[in-house]
């Protein structure tokens, strides 16, 4: 479908500089590619899609960044039907790994969760892979390019198969556990947004973006280009878990004590994060429980996020917290969403008011 969109001219360079400058074929590459994201995260949580200006061009650096970081797509794609019909086998083992130190805090992104980093299981599938690796390899550090790519591929096979159980279970759009891995038709494209939103990205200037790396379960060496996984990494790993390990017909994407590992680690570690859970949990429990007015809520956490910005947020906190048990959605009328604190998301976030 081709549509006409009135652009304001100083997007229109921006859009330009962006192609001339990052890995784009051309401006409706990176358009398509802008509104993809947007969607991801706008359909996680059923709420209305916003501006095609809030979605390209808010002005955030950081947004920006992410939608720049799509890698070359292949010259020849290959589709899924030569792919291996059978998944890498990613379950629980005894794992022999020589830490890393986590990453500089100057390397990484300040505040919450960016906002595309929408589902934590993701983030289970790449440290279980990188611990699997390094053990299988006997090294403290494996190949950037290849633990990258081959990471990917394998969370697309995994993302495919979970793809036909969410089917055939119905699972609504914020329920299925295919959500964040790369199943898009786009084949490479969904790749390159896997490894860019959860393998982790070394940038130019050493910084990392991805949410392996700002949860410091991963580093990445910036002059040897490796991947290595700090202990927080190697125990979230260890942890058993329930679609790597029991089958992925399971019922849940994260275990509990995969749940409790990973809250108490970002109230110690990420704490920007934890902050933010348990900012958004005080406004549930005031009754703030709808997607807008969380939004609105969520931007006082910094005064310099545009509207679009504190959506983006908001979205994937409240997806996050929805995966870890912490919320439950309840439905509002034919098509709304509201949210609930759940009894484990008041045991965890909320002594700090009792």
């Amino acid at each position: 479908m081709k549509m006409v969109v009135d652009i304001p001219d100083e997007l229109v360079a921006r859009v330009r500089r962006a192609v001339a400058e990052g890995s784009y074929d051309d401006p409706e590459q990176f358009l398509e590619l802008a509104l993809r994201n947007q969607l991801e995260i706008e359909e996680a949580e059923q709420s209305s899609l916003p501006s095609f200006g809030e979605a390209v061009g808010d002005g955030s650096a950081q947004q920006q960044e992410f939608l720049m970081a799509a890698e070359e797509p292949d010259v020849n794609e290959v589709s899924d039907a030569n792919e291996s019909a059978d998944l890498e086998d990613l379950s629980k083992r005894t794992f022999d790994v020589q830490t890393v130190a986590r990453p500089e805090e100057t390397r990484l992104d300040d505040g919450p969760l960016w906002g595309q980093y929408n589902r934590l299981f993701p983030v289970k599938l790449v440290a279980r892979r990188l611990a699997i690796m390094l053990t299988e390899d006997d090294t403290a550090a494996v190949s950037y390019k290849r633990f990258r790519e081959e990471t990917a591929n394998t969370a697309r096979e995994y993302g495919l198969r979970l793809e036909e159980i969410d089917e055939r279970k119905d699972r609504g759009r914020g329920e299925k556990f295919a959500s964040a891995l790369p199943t898009g038709d786009k084949r490479d494209r969904s790749l390159g947004r896997f490894k860019t939103h959860f393998v982790g990205q070394l940038e130019t200037d050493g910084e990392l973006t991805g949410a392996a790396p700002d949860l410091r379960f991963v580093n990445i060496h910036p002059e040897e280009k490796t991947f290595g996984l700090t202990e927080a990494g190697l125990e979230f790993a260890s942890i058993r878990n329930p679609l790597l390990d029991d089958g992925l017909e399971a019922t849940q994407a994260l275990s509990a004590a995969e749940r409790n590992f990973y809250v108490k680690h970002v109230r110690s570690e990420v704490t920007e994060e934890y902050e933010a859970m348990q900012f958004l949990a005080d406004a549930v429990m005031e009754g703030i429980n709808r997607p807008t007015s969380l939004s609105d809520r969520v931007a006082e956490l910094n005064d310099n996020w545009s509207e679009s910005q504190a959506r983006t947020v908001r979205s994937g906190l409240v997806s996050r917290m929805v995966e870890l048990g912490l919320l439950t959605r309840h439905r509002v009328g034919a098509r709304g969403t509201g949210y609930d604190l759940s009894e484990e998301g008041r045991d965890l976030l909320l002594p700090r008011i009792e």
